[in-house]
């Protein structure tokens, strides 16, 4: 699993808003993101089809979709 550049700027974006009403969420919800996401490259076409052909999704929180694409 690669974590390509943008999806790590918004992470750091989700990261900073969070942080400034409750900096204690923020290593929650980066851990549960992270321990959500991390499993896919096992099985990646077990999560549903996205949204942008040729990728699929992941509901990692209920506020959050993490998208992925298979390069092979």
């Amino acid at each position: 699993m690669v974590w390509l550049s943008p999806a790590l700027d918004d992470l750091r974006e989700i990261a900073t808003y969070i942080a400034w009403e409750n900096p204690s969420a923020v290593r929650r919800l980066k851990s549960l993101l992270q321990e959500a996401i991390e499993p896919v490259a096992e099985p990646p076409y077990l999560y549903r089809s996205g949204r942008a052909p040729g990728t699929r999704e992941l509901v990692a929180h209920p506020n959050y979709v993490a998208t992925h694409r298979m390069c092979l």
